[in-house]
């Protein structure tokens, strides 16, 4: 989907190239630019010669100013989304399905020459975390929540049988992928919109709605364990977190060397790119189960931006993001009073919400699969507000 999503921005940017730019849009392209700049000066990245990784965030970033050029762009990446999501929630349960044929003839297919990614998938499928199609179970349950966010963002708009069960299907995946953050995350994103669209006379309702799916998705889940015990991979990784004291999974090391490194260089940072270099040169332990990654950031992106771009940075990135994310919520507060939603603008909400809390506990903004659909969420609010001239 990368790929198609690359090679679509440039065609789409081409074709749209010569329509009339408006001054916002310049706004857009400039920010832009600007961003693009702090990327690319100091980039350590660069330094080490991880090229292709600067090349398509920086094309990436472009994706919202294309997508508010044109009207048609969101539908576009809305259908492109959507096939996205159905390949795989398929595959999860494909996975399950057809095990030993997953096993013999596609892990050697997905892990290529990579022995290490073999072993872990291996060892993955034998204990019941779906990594689906993916070299890694944490690509899958990111992949599952966005199709989660996804199809219950269409039911809230459409109200329908079809994609209410696919969004079941999709959350049950996800569950089996054994991923806690991902899964608290979706809940809260996914509660989060339900209740930010509602007008105040129907907040009573909806919470009573609530409350009902909740004890009754309980009470189901916790019969399905009986016939597919992989569902409690997810409760018991939780129950490990609390016999050992903390749900960060060793993350305090990364937290910790984050703030070190930024102490060093508080106004400007390290450079971009640093601290996984840094972490991966100095730290990181071959013995640990996830040597077979290239590279380890942060898991916090807040405290990453903070040591690589210092507090100059750090202001103007996420105050970027929080801004943007500020507007979407007060278009949507805008719009539910006259029930006049662009679906899209639902999703857009729900996913920058989910992206924003996963930025605590997670890599998405260096993370493809996450920031590609990141910046497409924006460029649909950015669309919405430009071309219906919506000046909330």
């Amino acid at each position: 989907m990368l790929l198609t999503i690359a090679i679509s921005e440039i065609v789409l940017f081409l074709i749209s190239f010569k329509k009339k730019i408006e001054k916002t849009q310049l706004y857009i392209l400039g920010v832009t630019f600007l961003i693009v700049a702090i990327e690319l000066l100091n980039n350590y990245y660069l330094i080490q010669g991880r090229t292709s990784r600067v090349v398509l965030f920086s094309m990436y970033l472009f994706l919202p100013f294309i997508m508010s050029l044109n009207k048609k762009l969101i539908l576009y990446f809305d259908k492109v989304i959507k096939l996205f999501c159905y390949e795989h929630v398929f595959f999860t349960y494909f996975i399950i399905i057809f095990k030993e044929f997953y096993t013999t003839a596609m892990i050697p297919l997905i892990a290529g020459r990579e022995i290490v990614t073999k072993k872990s998938l291996i060892y993955w499928v034998s204990n019941g975390y779906n990594a689906g199609i993916t070299a890694h179970y944490s690509t899958n349950a990111i992949y599952l929540s966005i199709a989660a966010i996804y199809f219950f963002t269409k039911w809230m708009n459409k109200k329908d049988k079809k994609n209410l069960v696919i969004f079941i299907i999709s959350f049950l995946g996800l569950i089996l992928t054994a991923k806690r953050a991902h899964l608290l995350i979706v809940i809260a994103s996914c509660l989060f919109t339900y209740f930010i669209s509602a007008r105040k006379d129907e907040m009573k309702k909806k919470i009573k709605y609530a409350t009902v799916i909740l004890i009754c998705s309980i009470i189901v889940l916790s019969i399905a364990s009986i016939f597919v015990p992989s569902i409690l991979n997810v409760v018991n990784r939780f129950k490990e977190g609390f016999n050992n004291g903390t749900l960060l999974s060793g993350r305090e090391e990364f937290y910790n060397t984050a703030i070190s490194l930024w102490l060093n260089k508080p106004i400007l940072g390290n450079r971009w790119g640093y601290f996984s270099e840094y972490y991966q040169n100095n730290i990181f332990d071959l013995s640990n189960p996830a040597y077979n990654l290239e590279y380890l950031d942060c898991h916090n992106v807040y405290l990453q931006i903070l040591c690589e771009c210092g507090l100059v940075g750090f202001i103007f990135i996420i105050g970027l993001m929080l801004f943007i994310f500020y507007k979407t919520i007060k278009l949507v507060n805008y719009h539910k009073q006259s029930k006049t939603f662009l679906p899209q603008l639902i999703f857009s909400v729900c996913y920058q919400m989910f992206f924003v809390v996963y930025c605590l506990c997670g890599n998405p903004l260096y993370d493809a699969q996450c920031y590609v659909i990141y910046f497409i969420a924006i460029g649909i609010i950015l669309n919405y507000l430009i071309l219906n001239c919506e000046k909330r």
